[in-house]
């Protein structure tokens, strides 16, 4: 009889790239509510509970911003090295301005100097299949990298709904044909070897780490 004892792997990069612009400039309830926690606030702390999770599994972690608010902190380690992270993050906002995932994981490429999982929280849609498909092919040769997207309740409500006449069936048409063209978007990528996420504001955080410690197991990075 054999008997295979498993450990995870240890003293791993993980390096958070999180979207400051407008596609999570929005309120938790809904893309048209006013006021609010947004989506943003949800994703900052989510990147902070991972990494005080991944620096006690003994990897080290990275955080950069992109859009209007833009920052790079550099790979730390250590449990002592999390109060550095929140006093470099803590007062990071969102803003209704562009912003670009490409530049940012192009800026990610020339700094990463070892094999690294690259954690993309943003709002991924259909035309970013395109626009991203140069940068993905060369990220995948060096890197792990997951695509993390927070759902448009907005969006799914209106999908769903049972339409009272001509323009609320457009417009629910419209929604839910955004909606399936995501879902395509997401299956392409897990097909190419890309990791996705999609899941609610609220259940980021749980299910950042989760995703996280099902990577680390699999010994994927």
């Amino acid at each position: 009889m054999i008997v295979r004892e498993y450990q995870e792997a240890q003293d791993q990069q993980v390096l958070f790239l999180l979207d400051s612009g407008y596609r999570l400039h929005r309120s938790e309830e809904g893309e048209r509510t006013h006021g609010g926690r947004m989506q943003f606030d949800s994703a900052l702390e989510a990147v902070l509970l991972l990494s005080w999770v991944s620096l006690k599994h003994g990897d080290s972690v990275a955080v950069g911003s992109f859009g209007p608010a833009r920052r790079w902190l550099g790979p730390r380690k250590g449990l002592s090295a999390f109060p550095q992270l929140m006093n470099g993050l803590y007062d990071l906002t969102s803003g209704p301005y562009p912003s670009s995932p490409f530049s940012a994981l192009e800026e990610a490429l020339l700094r990463l100097k070892r094999r690294t999982f690259i954690i993309l929280i943003s709002n991924f849609r259909e035309e970013d299949g395109k626009s991203l498909s140069w940068i993905l092919k060369r990220l995948e040769k060096r890197h792990l990298l997951l695509m993390v997207s927070l759902r448009e309740k907005e969006s799914e409500s209106l999908a769903s709904r049972c339409p009272a006449g001509g323009e609320e069936a457009l417009e629910t048409a419209a929604a839910f044909s955004y909606l399936a063209a995501r879902r395509e978007l997401y299956a392409s990528w897990e097909h190419s070897g890309l990791l996705t996420l999609e899941t609610s504001a609220a259940a980021l955080s749980a299910a950042l780490v989760n995703r996280y410690l099902l990577v680390k197991r699999s010994g994927r990075f």
